[in-house]
């Protein structure tokens, strides 16, 4: 999994999400750093027990803001 803050941007790779480690067969990623707000893009590349693939397309996604926060919610 990479992220980039702007489409043209630098992608870097994340670390595992939640502390666990990327495996083989995992559908899903939780990017819990984010700052609400903001748009993120992402690309994910397919790695097999040889090599990791290319790049896919980018995806895009904005963080909504933490309005519990906002409203003095626990």
């Amino acid at each position: 999994m990479y992220r980039a803050d702007r489409l043209d941007g630098a992608y870097l790779r994340l670390e595992g999400g939640e502390d666990t480690p990327f495996t083989t067969g995992r559908t899903a990623y939780v990017d819990s750093n984010l700052v609400g707000g903001r748009v993120y893009f992402y690309r994910v590349s397919a790695v097999t027990a040889a090599e990791e693939k290319g790049l896919s397309e980018f995806a895009g996604a904005a963080a909504l803001p933490d309005t519990l926060a906002e409203a003095g919610l626990p």
